[in-house]
């Protein structure tokens, strides 16, 4: 009789207890994912509780004592999972991470078609620059020459999470760099989409996470970026007194912590003494890679020694294409400009390449709020039966108008401007083969670097 009462007592003071955790799976509280890793949290609770209520970032989902998590690409970063069971709660800090590395873009099925298919009014963006740039650097304050010569220049979305990467001259330090931003509330392999609030404000999380010298001293100016995959290639000149450049690449497999390669282009000596306002890179049918520098006048293509882009690129052979030589279809103008420069392989393996410009020539660094003409043009190159140590025929197919306001006659002096070809531009490939086009203006402005997103329509 009396086990029978003390176990009915017990009965009676477990149900007046809250439930307490008293184990889990993992114990660490800080776990580093990988994309496609599956692990499964679980705990264990006295007395049991009625049910366990499971939230990934603060969004009620799975019920009971085990919950499977398997992240995807688009769950790259940062996230908090919570288990509450009864009146206790049990919470876990999860990074996700990709620890892949691709040095290849996906192919576009019509290049031309996709080119026609994205929308010429951009979608407006920003990010907070997150103290990672001194001020007055990257404005138009007296105090910073009015922005002359110290100005964004080149921009790419990444392939991996909600990263962007803008890329910057600054002649008072002497300094290229390049600057990455997360879109922490951003999607990581979908389009963006607005972030701005009623005040056109970014969420805190959308900002500046890494500032990066690229070369200082006689090489100033970074300019028109690239991506293929996973490398960032990076062009960095002098060009007012020196007439050189250097171009650099990136492993940008971990965006928050890009690893410069030991191998650079390097156009300050011979046979190649040149400026490289802008580059374009991809990877052709044949494993190689196939680079491309501008510079107002001539496009140099470069091809790499072997399939391995450490193993750098044949600066001897060197193919050289004049603007005047471009040729059009229809009624289009005949010539090429570029600020930014990117390549697009079509999956029949036909090569395009796309020139980003605007229309008001040298005063974009000085007088950027004046630009009202934003142009995308599409370019086919054909080299002679596939032999890429021959001058390329290059052909106008496309040339398009892009809008940074949703009234296409509000000109972009209307400050913050949102985006500016002048400036900075460049085409980001989706995992489908889609097209985009992001940009922004050559100075931050109020704490923020504005952007736009042109997306396929």
């Amino acid at each position: 009789m009396r086990k029978n009462f003390l176990f009915a007592c017990w009965i009676i003071l477990a149900g007046m207890l809250s439930a307490c955790i008293i184990s889990s799976t993992p114990d660490e509280t800080a776990v580093v994912m990988k994309v496609g890793e599956t692990i499964t949290f679980k705990v264990e609770a006295f007395p049991i509780p009625d049910e366990f209520v499971w939230y990934m970032d603060s969004i009620p989902g799975v019920m009971g004592a085990t919950y499977e998590y398997s992240p995807t690409m688009d769950d790259l970063g940062d996230h908090t999972l919570v288990v509450k069971g009864g009146e206790d709660t049990l919470s876990w800090f999860i990074h996700v991470i990709d620890d892949s590395f691709v040095d290849y873009d996906t192919c576009v099925e019509d290049v031309e078609y996709e080119f026609a298919g994205i929308s010429t009014q951009g979608e407006k963006l920003a990010v907070w620059d997150n103290g990672l740039i001194p001020w007055p650097r990257y404005t138009q304050a007296i105090l910073n020459g009015i922005g002359i010569d110290n100005h964004f220049q080149g921009i790419q979305r990444l392939r991996k999470g909600p990263y962007i990467v803008i890329s910057g001259s600054n002649i008072i330090d002497r300094i290229g760099a390049i600057f990455i931003a997360r879109l922490g509330s951003r999607p990581s392999i979908c389009p963006f989409g607005s972030n701005l609030d009623d005040s056109y404000l970014p969420p805190i999380e959308d900002k500046l996470v890494e500032a990066i010298d690229v070369d200082s001293g006689l090489l100033w100016h970074a300019g028109g970026m690239s991506v293929v995959g996973d490398i960032l290639v990076v062009p960095v000149e002098e060009y007012k007194e020196a007439i050189v450049s250097k171009v650099y690449f990136f492993d940008v497999s971990d965006p928050e912590d890009p690893v410069m390669y030991d191998y650079y282009i390097d156009r300050t000596i011979d046979p190649i003494k040149d400026k490289a306002g802008a580059v374009a890179i991809t990877k052709l049918p044949d494993e190689r890679f196939i680079l491309a520098t501008w510079d107002t006048r001539l496009l140099h293509f470069y091809l790499s020694n072997t399939t391995d882009i450490a193993d750098g690129f044949d600066c001897e052979n060197v193919v050289t294409w004049d603007k005047n030589d471009v040729q059009v279809i229809g009624d289009l103008e005949a010539s090429f400009a570029a600020q930014t420069i990117n390549f697009i392989s079509q999956c029949d393996g036909d090569l395009y390449l796309v020139a980003l410009d605007g229309n008001n020539g040298d005063l974009g660094p000085f007088l950027p709020y004046l630009e009202i003409e934003n142009w995308a043009e599409l370019f086919h190159v054909e080299f002679p039966g596939g032999d890429y140590s021959k001058v390329p025929t290059i052909t106008k197919v496309a040339s398009r108008q892009m809008y940074c306001d949703d009234n296409p006659f509000v000109p972009s002096w209307r400050i913050p401007s949102h985006c500016d070809f002048v400036a900075a531009a460049g085409v980001y490939i989706d995992q489908t083969g889609r097209l985009s086009i992001y940009s922004a203006p050559h100075y931050r402005s109020a704490g923020m670097i504005n952007l736009s997103e042109f997306l396929p329509e």
